[in-house]
């Protein structure tokens, strides 16, 4: 379609090439959204990797860990193993 004057696209043919081009912007931005929320999720499951090999050393050891450390290890652990769960 083309406006009467012959030289360019129609008002409604206007209006819906600004609006695919917004929604192209919108799309690239929540790509771009996505991708960091994906870094922070790899992120934080190494932490919660780290955290467990840490702690896991602990509750290893058989003997010569005070009570005390050895259930801040345990719960420790506890809690990375479930926040690593919850990003599978």
């Amino acid at each position: 379609m083309s406006d009467r004057d012959g030289g360019g696209p129609c008002a409604h043919c206007a209006q819906m090439e600004a609006e695919l081009a917004a929604a192209r912007r919108e799309i690239a931005r929540l790509q771009e959204r996505v991708r960091r929320l994906e870094q922070v999720i790899q992120r934080v499951q190494a932490a919660c990797q780290q955290a467990r090999d840490e702690f896991g050393q602990v509750l290893a050891q058989k003997s010569g860990v005070p009570p005390g450390n050895w259930a801040y290890a345990r719960g420790g652990y506890t809690v990375a193993t479930r926040i690593q769960a919850m990003f599978r």
